[in-house]
């Protein structure tokens, strides 16, 4: 099973947060918390100081290029055409994720199928 996979069927199970962190205190996750989850058995929010601990590691080849495969396809969804058009595709920025999913919730906009669909596109590009 793939790391988007698993990281879908994290998500799923888990239930979705979109509270600006990775893993709110039910243990609901955002996407890149449940990423992290997949790579590394944590979400990477550290519950002390409310920033990324140990597990997240967009610097690892792998965990990068699924972050990036998700960042593409939240920025691809964006209806804005302006918004759209800052996408930079050498970038490493994974916020597209965070809109996506954080608006979804709270701006009544995306669903939580929604949500789980960008690991199912996400896979087709890595």
């Amino acid at each position: 099973m793939s790391k988007l996979a698993e990281a879908k069927q994290i998500l799923a199970e888990r239930g979705r947060t979109a509270e600006g962190v990775l893993e709110d205190g039910n243990g609901c996750l955002c996407p890149i918390g449940a990423l992290c989850v997949a790579y590394t058995g944590k979400s990477g929010q550290d519950p002390e100081d409310n920033t990324y601990g140990e597990s997240y590691d967009p610097t690892d080849p792998e965990h990068r290029a699924d972050l990036r495969a998700l960042a593409q396809v939240a920025h691809d969804r964006q209806v804005n055409p302006v918004v759209r058009s800052t996408w930079n595709p050498t970038s490493t920025d994974h916020s597209w994720i965070y809109r996506y999913n954080d608006n979804g919730i709270t701006k009544g906009g995306h669903s939580d199928d929604e949500v789980l669909s960008l690991f199912d596109d996400a896979k087709a590009l890595v």
